[in-house]
């Protein structure tokens, strides 16, 4: 896991971005009917 703190700053937005995202459709996954509700 040493490579994430070789990337530099931009890798590491983007990183945070696409985490986030994955996060997001995994809790859509995890928790469908709580996320419904905020739609």
């Amino acid at each position: 896991m040493n490579t994430y703190t070789k990337l530099d700053i931009s890798d590491k937005t983007e990183l945070k971005k696409m985490a986030r995202k994955n996060y997001h459709k995994l809790a859509l996954k995890v928790h469908p009917d709580k996320n419904k509700n905020d739609n």
